[in-house]
């Protein structure tokens, strides 16, 4: 399982990497909006959306669509259309709810707005990092948050760990391999940053950096045990078998999802780098 993981792991990293390089912005967003409505169809059929007689699932794939579309196109203007889609989103989402009262229930309601919602908006965020002005460079911020704390939080758990970090939610996590996690983060985004800054010639915010490295280990970490919560309660294993070692693109990216919007946030109102 080991071997397998590292395989795919390693190949993902390489085709992102092709991706986020190579291609137009645009490209990219359709990628983005396809991992969402991947991401949005395996969160459905865990939490029991897409068994729902009232077409739920329907409407929240035409909302991650229409947000991929309007993000490609507008980019982070796309938020000024974001409140009247949400409004419409929710105004059919209770429609159904009173006219087919019989084949859906508030629970259903309720999974789809949330699901939709922080799917679809969290995901677009890794579009918006791209469209940055440093796009192709803080973007890669974000991927390394993720993975760093990933990997160190595994391996220093599995060397380590002795004191549970959640028992209820993920048995085998612990409070060694938390911190090892978040270390690990800040090190290799450090040098990362460093690289950067010297070939590109951008002087370093210290303080910035630190912030947003630290952040960004303790959010991947709440995502991963965000997503194992949902997964518990609905009694599942994974999202998904798409990916093989990994699981579904919910498992690969439960992380990556709730880093996004702090990335983008943080790198616009604290910025790392300062151009010399």
């Amino acid at each position: 399982m080991l071997k397998q993981r590292v395989i795919f792991g390693v190949l993902g990293v390489i085709l992102a990497i092709a991706v986020i390089t190579l291609c137009p912005v645009y490209i990219i967003g359709i990628c983005v909006g396809i991992i969402a409505l991947l991401g949005l169809g395996e969160f459905f059929n865990v939490v029991g959306v897409l068994k729902s007689k009232y077409p739920c699932a329907l409407f929240g794939f035409l909302f991650c669509i229409a947000a991929s579309a309007g993000t490609i196109l507008l980019s982070d203007n796309v938020f000024e259309y974001m409140l009247p889609a949400c409004l419409i989103f929710v105004f059919l989402l209770m429609l159904g709810m009173v006219l087919f009262r019989k084949e859906t229930s508030f629970d259903n309601i309720a999974a789809a707005f949330t699901g939709t919602l922080y799917i679809t908006v969290f995901f677009l965020h890794i579009l918006l990092i791209r469209q940055l002005e440093l796009g192709k460079i803080l973007i890669w911020i974000l991927f390394i948050s993720a993975w760093a704390t990933d990997t160190f939080a595994y391996f220093c758990g599995k060397s380590f760990g002795k004191h549970k970090l959640c028992p209820n939610i993920s048995p085998k996590k612990t409070v060694e391999g938390a911190i090892g996690g978040m270390v690990g983060c800040i090190i290799c985004i450090f040098i990362y940053c460093v690289v950067i800054a010297s070939v590109n010639k951008f002087s370093i915010n210290i303080v910035n950096l630190f912030i947003l490295s630290a952040a960004s280990s303790v959010f991947s970490q709440f995502g991963d045990l965000a997503a194992s919560c949902i997964k518990r309660d609905n009694g599942v294993k994974d999202y998904g078998n798409l990916i093989p070692g990994h699981g579904g693109i919910l498992d690969r990216f439960d992380s990556v999802l709730l880093i996004a919007p702090l990335v983008y946030y943080l790198t616009i109102y604290l910025p790392v780098f300062n151009a010399r």
